[in-house]
């Protein structure tokens, strides 16, 4: 069982008292009169060793969540936080990739959230005349974000769309985390011996369809494998190729007068509204958390999953404010589905939310972003935990009596 309350003890022993008392009294004249009352008596204290097991199940659940919810709180993800609070709207998903831009392999992986990051999070790594500082704060804000960015695409993508995307992330991210390199290139000396972000840019862009159009040479022409035989690093240079030379046209358009610490803040918000986006999922991967895994690792899952909403309870809170698209939940967690979504709305700017109505709209029904409910939720999904072990408790005692009677009239 999760918990094992003493009030278990403690009922039994008033059981057996009673038992005890009964058989030491019993006349053998009263025998068979009183054999109907003491198995009456009896079935009266395991029907109410199973409601008190209940709810000191219920209490001693309640504890533990609140408990590990409490611990979470203390360790809110403040470098993330601190990064999510320069996004208004979500209008960064759409700006940092552009369809304006030729495609070189035709048969494209499906976009994440997590690629994207990692591909516009080197570029900026690559920025010249930006303070050291600066670019390790991002660094830390995007490594506590992936702390629930990767668990959530590797959860919530049921239907195995974005697996090797995922893939080539993993390989990406551990170069650019632990060596500051986009794959074979030291982006540290990019940023010292570039003279502006144009030039940073424009080396990536070149670099990246360098690798492409060497790949597709190397297939002679013919149709293109499919994406899902892609290499990593090919997956990886198509995610750089499309971002940095959509960067290059917004450069033209708007940046061509901002200062490389300008461009480096202006990226700092389209990553910050990517996050945005990508954690509205929290919700339902903190519910899965606790009612999709085995029996026997719910426990741990539940923990999980508790001292989860405790860690992003001020993320949530600041979430609440804000109007969710209306993605069904096998839309919301893919990224190329939300760039679908807000092509077709404002542009992103979808305004506040009144608070009565903090929700994740889906077609199967609502998740709400509130803490108490999401609470209630794994409480829930704790007792049905925990609901088979009690069972089988009581059916035991149920057993044993059973034998009792059957010894005693013998």
């Amino acid at each position: 069982m999760l918990f094992e309350p003493l009030i278990i003890r403690c009922l039994n022993v008033m059981k057996n008292f009673f038992s005890g008392e009964s058989k030491a009294s019993v006349n053998p004249i009263e025998s068979e009169h009183r054999l109907g009352y003491e198995k009456d008596l009896e079935n009266y204290f395991v029907l109410l060793e199973s409601e008190a097991v209940e709810a000191v199940r219920l209490m001693f659940i309640n504890a533990s969540i609140n408990s590990f919810i409490m611990t979470g709180s203390k360790r809110q993800p403040r470098c993330l936080m601190k990064l999510m609070e320069i996004s208004t709207s979500f209008e960064g998903v759409l700006k940092f990739e552009s369809d304006q831009v030729s495609l070189i392999i035709c048969e494209e992986p499906l976009n994440c959230w997590s690629l994207s990051v990692a591909t516009l999070t080197s570029i900026m790594i690559a920025l010249p005349n930006v303070q050291d500082e600066e670019k390790n704060q991002l660094l830390r804000s995007v490594i506590q974000g992936f702390e629930y960015v990767r668990p959530m695409e590797k959860s919530l993508d049921v239907h195995k769309k974005i697996v090797n995307s995922k893939s080539a992330v993993d390989f990406a991210w551990g170069l650019v985390e632990m060596r500051h390199k986009w794959l074979d290139m030291d982006l540290q000396e990019i940023a010292t011996v570039s003279k502006s972000s144009k030039e940073t840019l424009q080396n990536l862009a070149n670099r990246s369809e360098e690798i492409l159009r060497k790949f597709t040479s190397r297939i002679n022409g013919n149709a293109m494998e499919s994406s899902i035989n892609l290499p990593k690093n090919i997956i990886i240079a198509n995610s750089m190729y499309k971002i940095s030379n959509s960067l290059l046209l917004v450069y033209e358009e708007s940046y061509h007068s901002a200062s490389d610490t300008q461009v480096f803040e202006r990226l700092s918000v389209i990553i910050a509204d990517i996050f945005a986006a990508c954690l509205t999922n929290i919700p339902r991967l903190i519910l899965k958390k606790c009612s999709n895994s085995a029996i026997e690792e719910r426990e741990k899952s539940i923990e999980e999953a508790s001292y989860m909403l405790g860690e992003t309870q001020g993320i949530l809170e600041a979430l609440q404010k804000r109007e969710i698209p209306n993605l069904s939940p096998d839309q919301s967690i893919y990224i190329d589905e939300w760039r679908t979504f807000l092509k077709n709305t404002n542009h992103g700017n979808l305004g506040p939310t009144p608070s009565s109505e903090n929700i994740v709209t889906a077609s199967s029904g609502e998740v709400h972003l509130d803490v108490q409910e999401l609470c209630a939720s794994a409480t829930k999904e704790a007792l049905r935990t925990d609901e088979g072990d009690a069972e089988s408790h009581v059916n035991g005692e149920v057993e044993e009596l059973d034998d009792e009677e059957e010894n005693n009239q013998a």
